[in-house]
């Protein structure tokens, strides 16, 4: 395979990740056929010593995806690098499995701070209006759940945080252990 072969083939795996990027990629890659050159190899030996352009792109998307959610730390965008590493690798279930699982558990478990949070609208909303004695009561309960609901999601917040920080370490760690390396010829 030629430069241009090889760089189209490079391209064309890298087309979702952003112009700019997928073009500073390029470059780094024709400066490896580039120092091939100087050195006095053919391009069809420096392009089987990069490796193939199909797995050198998803590694490069799923690099540039890491980088992403290393910068927003959001929780989708850890999931969307998750979920991107999962469809790049050969055998995802046994690395991935653990990290998706408790990145949905978090998610799911967001439902019952919402709930204790909303719940007193609809408690005082079914409040008797004409028996006083149950009032107080009404509102105590109401004001419970809503600071339990409170509490839920503050605590929810901070693990949520704990949960990005460790997934984006278990994303480039996984990064650096798949690491074929490209080397310069």
């Amino acid at each position: 395979m030629n430069k241009q072969d090889y760089l189209n083939q490079l391209e064309s795996g890298l087309l979702k990740i952003p112009k700019k990027a997928r073009q500073s990629i390029l470059d780094d890659f024709e400066e490896h056929f580039e120092v091939g050159r100087e050195k006095g190899m053919k391009e069809e030996e420096v392009a089987k010593k990069l490796g193939d352009p199909a797995v050198i792109s998803k590694e490069m998307i799923m690099e540039y995806q890491v980088a992403v959610a290393s910068q927003k730390r959001s929780f989708f965008s850890v999931l969307h690098a998750v979920i991107l590493s999962i469809r790049s690798d050969l055998n995802p279930t046994v690395k991935f499995l653990p990290i998706l699982v408790m990145l949905i558990a978090y998610l799911l478990l967001w439902i019952l701070p919402i709930i204790f949070i909303f719940s007193p609208i609809t408690l005082l909303s079914t409040m008797p209006l004409i028996d006083r004695t149950d009032v107080l009561f009404y509102i105590f309960v109401a004001l419970t759940t809503f600071s339990l609901g409170s509490l839920a999601g503050s605590g929810l917040y901070l693990l949520g945080k704990r949960l990005i920080h460790k997934s984006i370490h278990f994303l480039n760690l996984h990064l650096k252990v798949n690491k074929k390396g490209v080397q310069l010829p």
